[in-house]
């Protein structure tokens, strides 16, 4: 990790950094890069251990604030974000005067996280489309809406309406609540005109205790799954429109809620590398992030999808997991480390015995199965082992 405020060099790698990522956590979108063949230079939240050991790493434990100042100071190589950005407008316009910003910029993610461009999109064609309503107007407190944050990320600040809520409602909206399964897609979309390429389907984990969750919070995906026939085409074609409506490029996932009938109902946009992306690199042997590249510029050069460990089934499943009270995660230093070309057991790691607050992110656990619900039981055994193995509460 680098300590922003430090005159200190940043820790030598073998190749001078192509590309800066930015988000929350950067970690799975830095293997990304180094699977495709690219050096990533990254500035995170949580700066983690397995982060630093395969991309230099500077540590913004205040993000998104301070970003754009580190950033400043960097080459001015071409920045991706990622989780945590979507909504930060102002960042990214500052960052699109310093260097390429390989990314859909801020004027398309205003219209996009928008959530009344979004459902006049929807509706204006034909698409499915829940119903909403800004803070001004409240619906009843009848159990059938959601108050929403217009500027958060990972399903947080989301609850079911009641009439009352603790939040600023000038800071929020309500959706119409859609009982179903919660799921994600991710799609590839060129600068040009013509159909989006759709990349697969996931399951969401929203709000699961046995990972520390609650309410709306996302806990992981599993995947990739399929849905019927219907489903899958209308998801395409919200692909399409969205993309075409919203001039999206790159890497974008929508998520979505399947009713009984099979319909898709589209809760938001996220016009980034999104959180399954790396799932669905290892299933299908793909280098997401590089094609993404390649939508702004051409002749970046990708290296096939080379790996020296698979996951060894066919749905694969990520989890988070949540900590229950303050406390610190013990395990043997260096593991997980330098694990960008091998399918990982555990990601997203703290340092031995850094603190860790109730509530917050401990690190991701991986699994493979042969079906989606052995894939999911997996990840539930996996998370109640790895808790009582090196989960340190705070005395």
């Amino acid at each position: 990790m680098i300590d922003a405020d430090l005159d200190s060099e940043l820790p030598t790698l073998s190749n001078e950094p192509d590309v800066l990522l930015i988000g929350v956590s950067t970690r799975a979108a830095a293997f990304s890069a180094r699977r495709a063949g690219l050096t990533p230079l990254c500035i995170d939240q949580f700066s983690d251990v397995d982060l630093q050991s395969v991309a230099r790493t500077i540590a913004a434990p205040a993000f998104p604030q301070d970003v754009e100042r580190f950033a400043r100071d960097l080459p001015p190589i071409p920045v991706i974000y990622g989780g945590g950005c979507e909504n930060q407008w102002d960042l990214l316009s500052g960052l699109a005067q310093q260097r390429p910003v390989w990314g859909n910029p801020a004027e398309v993610l205003q219209r996009v996280r928008d959530p009344q461009q979004f459902y006049d999109v929807l509706q204006s064609t034909r698409l499915p489309a829940l119903e909403i309503r800004s803070a001004d107007n409240p619906p009843p407190g009848d159990g059938t809406w959601l108050i929403k944050p217009l500027h958060s990320g990972g399903g947080r600040g989301i609850h079911v309406w009641n009439g009352t809520s603790d939040a600023d409602l000038a800071d929020c909206y309500f959706q119409k609540y859609q009982p179903g399964s919660p799921c994600s897609a991710v799609f590839l979309a060129g600068k040009g005109p013509g159909d989006v390429r759709f990349v697969g389907l996931t399951r969401q984990l929203l709000g699961m205790p046995e990972f520390g969750g609650s309410g709306f919070q996302w806990c992981g995906n599993i995947g990739p799954i399929n849905l019927d026939v219907a489903t899958e085409m209308l998801v395409r074609r919200l692909g399409n429109i969205l993309k075409w409506k919203f001039e999206l490029v790159g890497l974008f996932g929508i998520d979505f809620v399947v009713d009984e009938s099979g319909t898709p109902w589209p809760t938001e946009v996220n016009p980034r590398y999104t959180a399954s992306v790396e799932l669905l690199e290892w299933a299908c042997d793909l280098n997401l992030l590089g094609e993404h590249c390649r939508c702004f510029d051409p002749h970046v050069c990708i290296q096939p999808f080379r790996v020296t460990g698979t996951p060894g089934g066919e749905v694969l499943g990520k989890a988070i997991l949540y900590a229950p009270s303050d406390g610190s995660l013990q395990y043997a230093a260096g593991h997980g480390t330098h694990a960008w070309e091998q399918w990982p057991e555990l990601g997203d790691l703290p340092a031995p015995g850094q603190p860790i607050a109730a509530g917050s992110p401990i690190c991701t656990l991986y699994t493979s199965g042969s079906t989606e619900a052995g894939c999911l039981n997996k990840l539930k055994r996996l998370a109640e082992e790895r808790m009582s193995k090196l989960w340190a509460p705070s005395a």
